[in-house]
């Protein structure tokens, strides 16, 4: 009994500033969901990511207008919202951050209502998440067109020592299959491809990420996004780095939520291995002092004249 107990107390949570688990490990939970609405049902956001053991999540068509933070209390746990909209109170976008981590953000950076920038440590580890809501299929071309570049702006900004995770919802579909996107597509999409599921692989392609929804073989629920009127979709994704994608453990949607009923919430597990700091090398001090003495003194001379 004593050996399960020390086992179960390696796998919690030390110091999250610390970096959590104990060998040099923290695993964290991140997530994103189109809640259709925060008004009205922040708590309830709260509690399911409570019950769900989400540590962040991204939030599309909050609904809410400007752009600020403020606490939102579930039933057993306090997470922080970072939000942005517009005046007209359609569209928006936030990310819910677990207090535990508060303290460890560094800045927070609200491009547009389509764009949210967060960044925080975990141990020495720097993670961006940028949360973002993609035009729908409907709208003009040209104002894709804006996003795309506004999010390509973001990610180019992030350096490659800093871990990358974007939460959204596209409003594509990426397709089953890969066809002609290994590295990026995993190959366990779900659907057919269209035009705009195109445009988020071509926008992966330059800039080396992957969908990580994609390489996790999955049961149709556990790929599914979208329900409304018995039609089925995927147009909400998580895209890590190439580099990055090792880390992720598993992804997959959870169903059966009743503050949100057409889209369905995306999680990935997230295991971040503190990076080795390189010993630091002194240069040796020049004993300079020892050239008092004649017979080192001479010495040294005979070496120069060499």
């Amino acid at each position: 009994m004593k050996a399960v107990s020390n086992m179960k107390n390696l796998s919690k949570e030390v110091n999250p500033g610390q970096g959590g688990r104990p060998a040099g490990e923290s695993k964290i939970r991140l997530g994103t969901v189109n809640v259709g609405t925060l008004s009205g049902k922040a708590n309830e956001i709260a509690e399911m990511l409570t019950r769900r053991n989400v540590d962040l999540c991204c939030l599309q068509e909050t609904r809410w207008r400007g752009g600020s933070s403020r606490q939102i209390k579930g039933k057993d746990s306090i997470y922080k919202l970072f939000w942005c909209g517009d005046q007209s109170g359609f569209g928006g976008i936030g990310i819910m951050l677990a207090q535990k981590w508060v303290n460890n953000v560094l800045s927070v950076k609200r491009y547009d209502n389509r764009c949210l920038q967060l960044r925080f440590l975990i141990g020495t580890i720097v993670i961006n998440v940028i949360c973002c809501y993609a035009p729908q299929s409907g709208l003009p071309v040209e104002e894709k067109d804006t996003f795309y570049e506004r999010i390509f702006s973001i990610v180019a900004s992030v350096p490659d020592e800093e871990i990358l995770f974007i939460g959204g919802d596209f409003n594509g579909h990426v397709g089953e299959h890969s066809d002609g996107f290994e590295g990026i597509h995993g190959g366990n999409g779900y659907g057919l491809r269209n035009q705009d599921g195109l445009r988020i692989l071509d926008f992966c392609v330059a800039n080396k990420l992957s969908i990580a929804n994609t390489f996790f073989r999955k049961n149709h629920n556990r790929l599914i996004t979208f329900s409304s009127g018995g039609n089925h979709t995927q147009i909400d994704y998580i895209l890590v780095r190439r580099t990055e994608l090792k880390n992720i453990k598993d992804t997959k949607v959870i169903s059966s939520e009743e503050c949100i009923t057409q889209h369905k919430i995306l999680v990935s597990d997230l295991v971040i291995s503190a990076k080795a700091t390189k010993p630091i090398r002194i240069p040796p001090r020049r004993k300079t002092w020892k050239l008092r003495d004649s017979a080192v003194q001479k010495e040294f001379e005979q070496a120069v004249l060499r």
